[in-house]
């Protein structure tokens, strides 16, 4: 992945961006362990109900039919929090420098 941080940052003080970055990476990150937490979730509730009778068919259904959003939402977002973390690494550079 390859970051013009220059070009981002023109006509801004790498000072006051960089804690925006970092907020934005922890938030990133609590997407992307939202996600596998909701995929695992979704998982286990649809292979429970083919050995539990207590769970109703509609939830099994519901489950099987959200875990695939819940995936790619882990790729999605995992993809986005490397470019953050990316981007945070090269703003404490820039900051080391001067």
């Amino acid at each position: 992945m390859k970051i013009d941080i220059q070009k981002e940052l023109e006509g801004k003080n790498p000072k006051r961006v960089l804690p925006q970055v970092k907020k934005q990476v922890e938030l990133q990150r609590q997407r992307v362990v939202v996600y596998v937490v909701m995929a695992a979730l979704f998982l286990c509730l649809a292979i429970a109900a083919f050995f539990v009778g207590a769970i109703p068919r509609w939830i099994q259904i519901t489950s099987f039919c959200l875990f695939p959003f819940m995936v790619l939402g882990v790729f999605g977002d995992s993809h986005l929090y490397r470019y953050q973390k990316e981007k945070e690494r090269l703003l404490q550079e820039l900051i080391e420098e001067h």
